[in-house]
């Protein structure tokens, strides 16, 4: 599993070095990269083939979900974890879901509910339609044990 935004293969300081650590003061052990992390997950697919099989989506990634997941599903990956650093971006929940859904991590399904209406005009109704709300009016909506994938 592996997810970055580095190049970090071309390291630009010895690994043994005292300095390299994770507060700001620290120096960068890696070059930097491009912003597309995508970038790094063919890297590591080339590198190790079947062995990568999984990654990481920052869940802040606004208008990318939907071409992070195609990647990963391009790629043959098995997995796409969500996580997020700076703060909990739950807003982004439903877009994460939709890109999952899209590119098949995810499977969508709905519960079958059946309406009940009842013809509320005086002088009767010939055909049912819903749509004309003047004459008929939904009385309950009752929840089925059928779940229908969508």
């Amino acid at each position: 599993m592996y997810s970055a935004y580095s190049n970090w293969y071309k390291s630009i300081l010895p690994c043994i070095s005292t300095n390299i650590g994770w507060e700001p003061s620290s120096e960068p052990a890696w070059l930097n990269g491009s912003d597309d992390q995508r970038i790094s997950w063919e890297d590591m697919k080339n590198r190790y083939g079947v062995k990568f099989s999984m990654t990481w989506i920052n869940s802040n990634e606004n208008n990318e979900f939907n071409d992070l997941f195609e990647e990963a599903k391009k790629l043959g990956l098995d997995e796409v974890w969500i996580y997020t650093l700076d703060g909990h971006h739950s807003d982004e929940f439903g877009n994460i879901s939709e890109a999952a859904c899209y590119n098949g991590f995810l499977k969508r399904f709905m519960r079958k509910y059946i309406e009940v209406y009842k013809c509320t005009c005086l002088n009767g109704c010939s055909e049912f339609n819903p749509e004309n709300k003047s004459c008929w009016q939904m009385q309950k909506e009752i929840s089925t044990d059928t779940l229908l994938e969508n």
